[in-house]
């Protein structure tokens, strides 16, 4: 669980170079204080995602973002997402407001260079650190 994550932690990211996951250090752990909008998304294998509604995930078309962040587009059920393991659609996509405390990473590769990415719970999403 990201809650668990510390500075120096492994965690797996992916190379856009290379076309291939590799392993980095978790660099610096954000604590979103109260976040309060969120987004669920489900996937065809059963599994699913809780992050920020303003988090991007990696789609077959690029990155999307319920916010536009970035000036991304929407993502929609249908969607296909990247993962460790291939790729998985989106069959649901739900909203939710609450207060929780919510975990983002600054992730180092072993050459120092910074990455903009990890997977959270097997689905790529991008780091806003």
């Amino acid at each position: 669980m990201a809650k668990d994550l510390s500075v120096g932690d492994e965690i797996v990211y992916y190379d856009f170079e290379t076309s291939s996951t590799k392993v980095g250090t978790v660099g610096k752990v954000y604590i979103h204080k109260k976040a309060t909008n969120f987004v669920r998304y489900e996937f065809s294998d059963g599994t699913y995602l809780e992050a920020t509604d303003y988090h991007p995930i990696y789609t077959k078309e690029g990155w999307k973002s319920l916010t536009r962040r970035n000036n991304y587009p929407v993502p929609n059920e249908g969607d296909s997402v990247k993962t460790l393991t291939g790729w998985k659609e989106i069959t649901k996509i739900e909203t939710y407001t609450g207060v929780e405390d919510f975990y983002d990473f600054s992730i180092v590769a072993k050459d120092g260079s910074k990455v903009q990415n990890y997977f959270a719970n097997g689905s790529l999403v991008e780091s806003s650190l």
